[in-house]
């Protein structure tokens, strides 16, 4: 877990000491069989899929709790102390305030109160000061000074903002401006990184390699051909999660058709299951038999979406869907030799689209 999100979970005493708690008696429910409701359980699964995905796939990784069927209920309850977990290590890594007003109580409280509406997300109010109670150990592990008095003959080592005790417009503009200096926000806001324009091409590098392709010259059958791209986008994940993630697709395609022509396919799962979005491709240039309707699909994508970002996998679905109008580009891809040729081809079609 730490390694994948840098979050030190490693060295967090109360988070360990909390999970243990849980797990005692939840793996006693487990070996008895018993059943534990969780009522959170569908807003969990609405509102913060990513943690509940993140800890499904921490509970397969376990070679001890993967051995038991945990439904879904329990999951929940296990994501919930990763999700309080994150909630402070956020705080942790947010920039920290000092605001410092005169003696008056209520007037502090409202400074406080309209910065933190206003920029509660971003700065970590660590304390409220009266002009004379701010002393070397009050500003010891502070970031930014905002100060509803002068302090202009007062030196300290980090940047004072002097506001008006009702965060005027302007003060919300020097605020910003402090957050949306390079230093401040490299060292204390993740940010997505921007893609650079010269990458746009790049999506297919992003989530295809040529691990994740192959071409097969004799016809599979349409389950083996699902089941070894499974394998591939999957490789390091758990046998459950594999069948997990062959039943999504049937569930997917239950609801209505993945076959966009003749001869593409597109299959994916219901739900998103990675981390991160990956593709598989496989080409079968004397076709595979999908179903009745469709008997000689010979270019099949493997989409698996994140459940967390999907930057860039829609401009690589959009030329996809592309493909399906033009015969003439499909056969190109068909025709392709080796992983090298087919991502030219595909990064050629691409270039030429529109749609990046």
């Amino acid at each position: 877990m730490e390694l994948e999100t840098d979050y030190p979970v490693t060295k967090d005493y109360a988070l360990k000491k909390n999970i243990i708690e849980h797990l005692k008696p939840m793996i006693v429910r487990l070996e008895q069989g018993i059943q534990l409701k969780n009522p959170l359980l569908q807003e969990i699964k609405t509102n913060y899929l990513s943690e509940f995905m993140d800890t499904k796939r921490y509970i397969k990784l376990s070679p001890y709790l993967s051995q038991f069927d945990i439904n879904d209920d329990e999951v929940a309850y296990l994501a919930l102390h990763l999700m309080a977990a994150a909630e402070k290590y956020k705080n942790l890594n947010k920039p920290r305030a000092l605001i410092i007003c005169a003696t008056g109580y209520g007037s502090a409280q409202l400074l406080n109160n309209r910065v933190e509406k206003e920029f509660g997300m971003y700065l970590n109010i660590v304390d409220i000061k009266g002009y004379y109670e701010v002393d070397d150990t009050t500003l010891s592990n502070v970031n930014l000074i905002i100060s509803a008095i002068d302090l202009s003959t007062r030196v300290f080592k980090v940047p004072v903002i002097q506001v008006s005790i009702f965060l005027t417009e302007a003060d919300v503009q020097k605020i910003n401006e402090f957050l949306d200096n390079e230093q401040v926000r490299n060292k204390y806001i993740a940010v997505e990184k921007k893609q650079p324009i010269n990458s746009v091409l790049n999506h297919f590098d992003q989530f295809i390699d040529q691990s994740s392709f192959k071409i097969w010259q004799v016809s599979p059958h349409r389950k083996e051909l699902l089941q070894e791209l499974t394998n591939m986008l999957m490789s390091n994940e758990p046998t459950e999660l594999k069948h997990e993630f062959l039943e999504q697709i049937d569930q997917r395609e239950q609801l209505s058709s993945i076959v966009f022509s003749d001869t593409i396919a597109v299959p994916h799962p219901a739900m998103p299951m990675s981390r991160v979005p990956k593709i598989a491709i496989g080409i079968i240039p004397n076709g595979v038999r999908w179903s009745d309707e469709h008997p000689n699909i010979q270019l099949v994508f493997l989409l698996s979406p994140s459940y967390r970002s999907n930057k860039g996998l829609t401009e690589t679905t959009q030329a996809i869907v592309k493909f399906t109008e033009n015969t003439e580009e499909q056969g190109r891809l068909v025709a392709s030799r080796n992983f090298s040729e087919f991502r030219h081809n595909f990064l050629l079609m691409m270039k030429g689209g529109k749609y990046i």
